[in-house]
């Protein structure tokens, strides 16, 4: 068994002289040599191809297809141009073998043949052989571990310019290697801002002097389709043996998905942290300060005056009875809007029982008025940003702001939610919805003596009941309730007391001081809840 393990060398003969043929075979098979007979040019071409030897012993001389023809056949072969070829010949001028030479051939041996010159000749071609084949062996592996491996592999020179990239790494970048060659990283394969905020081209300028803290390290990379893909790199400074020249070795590994997974990990825990503590809170079983203090512990410090928009999670096609599977897809719905959302930068967003709600600083607005219009305004901006993400779903949202006394979050959160429960009974056919366009509803879930009640009043009753002396506010307010009773100016004008004209004029003087229109119903019915809590809360 062993012995047929061991390779026995292989010496082809190709002479059109059959007995010079035998005198060959002769010299090389007592020396362990197998040997392969061929006589002519053609039947050595063809039995190369079939049964490859490990050195040629070639006549000059032959009909048809002379010596030099064969070798520079046996040449330009894959299979056969490796093989060591010595030029059997009785030629001596030096003409023919520098022909012979520039042909291909490795060694010459003069006719009549020397048995010792020739076992001498073919064991020197036959190690001269076997350092072809190791190194042929070793091109192949360098190509497999290369080329093939599943890694990225790149160079690049002093300057930084690529001048190397495995067929892996084109692959996965998406490149040909006339697109990278000649080009620095920060050109192509490098963005010059990481999403996490890291400025990669100011890391890449000047790595090599600098290589000590950057020899393995995980950072984003971008592709010639503009998507981005994290690399987990080794890096080595390489010197060039014939210029000294330093230059980088780059080995990458493909880590977007394991990156991924960790983000989205981070994202679960982040938007779960988010949730409780806000729920907590919005739940009163946080007081203000409490939940002001646990969102600073997670980076989140919302400021004054903010705006509170709940958004109703559309159930789309779901209904009551739906298998598992969709209600986890729709949760995943979900969980990404409120990601994207966040991402964005638009404010603290979480889950609530009533949808997804999102508290949003107006810091702009500090040292100015936030009026309803400009809180309508941002929620309409939040909604087409949402509806962007969910395509044909139609989204409807409640939203309240800071204001005066009420600046905590929960009863904020609890104006928006009214909003979004009543407001679309009361004002069908928009899609945001105010606590304030309740009106007086409003009272009918909030209690009267509350904060927001007080607001209520402020709002609606202030320029009249803060003035001084109190004598012309009870005036103006017995005005006031006389005109929006509903009866004619001329049952007023007996009440009060005064002409019809008087009644007109004191409605035009009260219209000015409030800024409302009192013939319009809804203005009417606000002023009607406002004096009755006002009337209570005396």
């Amino acid at each position: 068994m062993e012995d047929r393990m061991i390779h026995q060398p292989t010496v082809m003969v190709v002479d059109d002289n059959p007995v010079n043929l035998c005198l060959m075979e002769a010299m090389l098979v007592p020396e362990g040599y197998r040997a392969i007979l061929c006589e002519s040019g053609k039947a050595c071409l063809e039995t190369v191809c079939i049964d490859a030897p490990d050195v040629i012993l070639l006549d000059a001389m032959m009909p048809n297809l002379d010596g030099f023809q064969v070798i520079r056949q046996l040449k330009s072969l894959e299979k056969s141009r490796m093989i060591p070829v010595v030029m059997v010949t009785s030629l001596s001028d030096l003409t023919d073998r520098v022909a012979a030479i520039e042909a291909g051939a490795d060694d010459f041996l003069s006719k009549p043949v020397s048995k010792v010159e020739l076992l001498a000749r073919v064991r020197s071609l036959l190690k001269i052989k076997k350092y072809n084949d190791q190194l042929a062996e070793s091109e192949q592996r360098y190509r497999e571990l290369v080329h093939d491996a599943n890694v990225i592999i790149f160079a690049t020179n002093g300057s930084g310019q690529i001048n190397f990239m495995n067929e892996y790494g084109l692959s996965f970048f998406g490149y040909d290697a006339s697109e990278l060659m000649g080009r620095t990283e920060s050109q192509t394969i490098l963005p010059e801002f990481e999403s996490t905020g890291r400025n990669l081209k100011e890391i890449a300028e000047g790595l090599i002097g600098k290589i000590e803290g950057y020899q393995r390290y995980t950072h984003e990379n971008i592709t010639k389709a503009r998507r981005r893909v994290w690399v987990d790199w080794t890096n080595r400074v390489v010197v060039d043996k014939k210029t000294g020249e330093q230059g980088l070795l780059c080995v990458g590994v493909d880590v977007t998905a394991a990156r991924r997974a960790e983000q989205e990990k981070q994202r679960q825990y982040s938007r779960q942290k988010r949730r409780d503590i806000l729920n907590e809170g919005i739940n009163r079983r946080l007081s203000q300060a409490e939940l002001i203090g646990e969102l600073g512990q997670i980076g989140i410090r919302p400021e004054a005056p903010f705006v509170v928009h709940v958004m109703g999670i559309p159930d789309k096609y779901l209904v009551e009875g739906s298998p598992e599977r969709e209600w986890f897809e729709r949760q995943q719905q979900i969980n990404l809007l409120i990601d994207f959302l966040q991402d964005s930068g638009i404010g603290v967003v979480w889950q609530t029982p009533s949808g997804v709600a999102v508290i949003q600083s107006l810091p702009n607005l500090r040292n100015g008025a936030v009026t309803v219009e400009k809180v309508k305004l941002a929620s309409e901006k939040l909604i087409y940003i949402v509806s962007r993400y969910w395509i044909e779903v139609m989204i409807c949202a409640g939203v309240a702001h800071s204001a005066g006394e009420v600046s905590d979050i929960a009863d904020v959160y609890e104006q928006a939610c009214a909003a979004l429960k009543y407001g679309p009974a009361l004002i069908p056919g928009k899609n945001v919805y105010h606590w304030h366009d309740l009106g007086f509803i409003q009272f009918m879930v909030k209690d009267p003596g509350s904060v927001q009640a007080r607001h209520f009043v402020e709002e609606h009753l202030g320029p009249i009941v803060n003035k001084k002396p109190a004598k012309n506010a009870m005036e103006e307010l017995g005005t006031l309730e006389a005109i929006i009773s509903g009866d004619s100016l001329q049952v007023i004008a007996d009440r009060l007391f005064i002409h019809k004209q008087t009644v007109v004029f004191r409605k035009k003087k009260l219209e000015d001081i409030l800024g409302v229109d009192l013939d319009e119903p809804v203005t009417r019915m606000n002023l009607i809840a406002a004096m009755k809590l006002l009337s209570i809360s005396s």
